[in-house]
C-alpha cells in the first residue's frame, strides 16, 4: 500500500502480558471485532456470516458499549441468524474498562476489520495484544487505516483486494494454528520497534513537512491588492 501512517500508536502501561493462541487451548479459531457496531454494514454481516459458514467451528466475538443493552444484541444476533447463522456462536460483549478490554483479546485468535470504515485505535490495541488483523481497503482514506499499519508491520498478507479474497484469506488463515501462535508471540516486539510506534520520528516528519509548506508560501508573489 505505502498509503504512509495517519496517527502513531502510544501502547499503554497497563496491558497485559500477550497469551498464547487461544486455537490452540479450544481447538476452534475465535475471530473478533472490537469496533463501533456502525461499521457493522449488512455487507459486513453477510461476509462475516460467509467466512463462519465457511469455518463451521468457529466463533465471533464482538465487544461494544452499546451491546450491554439486550436488545441491542438480540438485534445484531439476528442479522447473522438472516444469514444462517446459529446465534450460539455470536458472543456479544458490553462496556468494559480498557485494561479488560485489552485482556480480553487473549480470547481472539483473528481480528476481523469492518469496510468500508476500518478500525483505528481498536486495530491497534488488537495488533499489540498480538491479534493479526485481516483487512479490505477501500478509496478513502478512513478505509485505508488498518492496511497501512499491516503494511508498516511487513503483514501484507492480511490485506485483502477484494471482499471475495478477504473471505477466502479469514478461511486460509483460520487453518493454519501454528501461524496465528507464532505472530502471536512476535507481534508486539515488531510492532513496537516498527514507525507505527515511532512517535518522535512522525513528529519529524510531520516538522519536515510543515517547513516545507511554509517555506513554499513565502516565496509566493504578494498579491497586488495587498501592495
Amino acid at each position: 500500500m505505502r498509503d504512509g501512517l495517519r496517527f502513531c500508536y502510544t501502547p499503554p502501561e497497563y496491558a497485559p502480558p500477550v497469551s498464547p493462541a487461544p486455537v490452540s487451548q479450544k481447538g476452534y479459531v475465535t475471530f473478533g471485532s472490537f469496533n463501533n457496531l456502525a461499521k457493522l454494514t449488512p455487507e459486513v454481516i453477510e461476509t462475516w456470516s460467509a467466512i463462519l459458514k465457511a469455518v463451521p467451528n468457529a466463533r465471533l466475538v464482538l465487544k461494544w458499549k452499546s451491546l450491554g443493552d439486550a436488545e441491542i444484541r438480540e438485534r445484531l444476533v439476528v442479522r447473522f441468524a438472516q444469514h444462517g447463522i446459529d446465534t450460539a456462536r455470536i458472543d456479544c460483549r458490553g462496556w468494559s474498562t480498557h485494561p479488560q478490554m485489552l485482556a480480553e483479546y487473549g480470547e481472539i485468535d483473528i481480528a476481523l476489520d469492518p469496510f468500508p470504515f476500518s478500525g483505528g485505535l481498536s486495530s491497534c490495541d488488537a495488533l499489540y495484544m498480538g491479534v493479526p488483523v485481516l483487512t479490505l481497503p477501500g478509496e478513502l482514506p478512513i478505509s485505508r487505516q488498518t492496511g497501512s499499519f499491516l503494511d508498516a508491520l511487513g503483514l501484507t498478507d492480511w490485506i485483502a483486494s477484494s471482499r471475495e479474497d478477504y473471505i477466502d484469506k479469514a478461511v486460509a488463515l483460520a487453518g493454519k494454528a501454528d501461524l496465528l501462535d507464532c505472530l502471536r508471540q512476535n507481534l508486539r516486539e515488531k510492532m513496537l520497534t516498527s514507525q507505527l510506534c515511532g512517535g518522535a520520528a512522525y513528529a519529524r516528519t510531520i516538522e519536515s513537512a510543515l517547513s516545507a509548506l511554509h517555506m513554499a508560501n513565502a516565496r509566493l508573489p504578494i498579491p497586488s491588492t495587498l501592495t
